[in-house]
């Protein structure tokens, strides 16, 4: 146990996750596997039990809120821990995470975004039964925005206003944006309670000195870069930014194709021994605008469909024998339907263990 801690310790060292000095056995704070990596009398057989939850929780010990704004640097744990730690995370009554399309409206056409052409706006009373069931079952984290642009939303300061109004729990609201309308709504994005902003880089949105300063005080901007699109001028620009990330290009369930923006094909050109099961469907399916129960963010023609809201709810969707069956299908490597040629999974490492795969693959050729 010492040596894994040890390897732990320097790995997070060598990664920025910890500073360069020793941790002290004092309240956990960010990142929390510092506090218990210190502590020499948590004995080897209960770390899982233990480290997992402290993984996922803030000095508040609220894992539900947090884990989601943590993700990014919990990507670079060491595999088994972060296997434990996603593990730890999967609520199998509710999503830790959901994706609420609060409008279908874009007012920018990119070439990699394969959304329809709709300009439809979720009811606010849909929106809010939908928040309603999910406080039921404690503190989550929303991403409001599916296809489209989320400030489009004529409604969408209320709605982040009602998730953050539910009492006795604490919800996270993320917001994804083009960026476009941010000199003109910065003000109200800071005084709204939105947890993180994260704009995907467009040339459409410019940002004036004045908008600029408020969002590097305000600290929950996040820049994102998506390699195959983004001039090598642009991360210059932002070199001094604080708060960065970069990803490549997903071909949304195989609706688009990658040869176009230089990096490999919309067809997978691994076989589904090679890849993993994808973590959406454990932690992170979606309400499209219609109130349709969507397995994922990546599914622009709503092609795999659980049930609508609120016929069938959220919770009756992921408990659903068809959603197990599909995620039974991913821990066997039968990947089908939107899944077949999507890439979506590689956004983030596998987080399950081989023997459970092989424990899934034995089970199903017994059936």
């Amino acid at each position: 146990m010492g040596i894994l801690r040890s390897k732990l310790l320097r790995h997070c060292r060598s990664t920025r996750m910890l500073p360069p000095r020793r941790p002290t056995d004092a309240a956990p704070s960010l990142p929390p596997v510092v506090w218990l990596l210190a502590r020499p009398q948590v004995p080897s057989a209960s770390v899982a039990t233990t480290l997992c939850p402290l993984l996922l929780s803030s000095n508040q010990g609220t894992p539900d809120v947090n884990a989601t704004l943590q993700a990014p640097w919990l990507k670079r744990l060491p595999a088994p821990l972060y296997k434990a730690a996603a593990q730890a995370w999967i609520d199998k009554e509710y999503p830790r995470h959901l994706f609420i399309e609060t409008t279908a409206a874009c007012n920018l056409t990119c070439t990699y975004c394969p959304r329809e052409r709709l300009g439809q706006h979720m009811d606010f009373g849909l929106f809010q039964q939908v928040v309603d069931e999910a406080t039921q079952y404690g503190s989550r984290s929303f991403s409001l925005h599916l296809f489209g642009e989320p400030l489009l939303y004529p409604r969408w300061m209320g709605a982040v206003s009602y998730i953050k109004s539910r009492r006795h729990v604490r919800h996270t609201v993320l917001l994804t944006t083009n960026g476009t309308r941010f000199n003109q709504e910065v003000d109200r994005v800071i005084e709204s309670g939105i947890d993180l902003v994260l704009w995907s880089w467009r040339p459409e949105a410019t940002f004036t000195p004045e908008t600029k300063a408020k969002l590097r005080k305000w600290g929950k901007f996040r820049v994102r870069f998506i390699a195959e699109v983004t001039p090598k001028e642009v991360y210059a620009e932002w070199a001094e930014w604080p708060n960065v990330e970069g990803r490549q290009l997903h071909n949304y369930g195989g609706n688009i194709d990658l040869e176009d923006f230089g990096n490999g094909s919309s067809k997978m050109s691994v076989s589904s021994t090679e890849r993993w099961p994808c973590y959406h469907l454990w932690l992170a399916p979606a309400v499209a605008w219609n109130g349709n129960i969507l397995l994922c963010c990546a599914d622009p023609h709503q092609k795999e469909v659980l049930g609508t809201f609120p016929r069938m709810t959220v919770a009756e969707a992921w408990q659903s024998e068809r959603l197990k069956a599909i995620r039974s299908g991913h821990l066997t490597g039968d990947y089908r339907g939107i899944c077949a040629n999507c890439d979506v999974w590689k956004q983030y490492p596998s987080m399950h263990f081989e023997f459970q795969r092989e424990r899934a693959r034995r089970a199903a050729s017994i059936e």
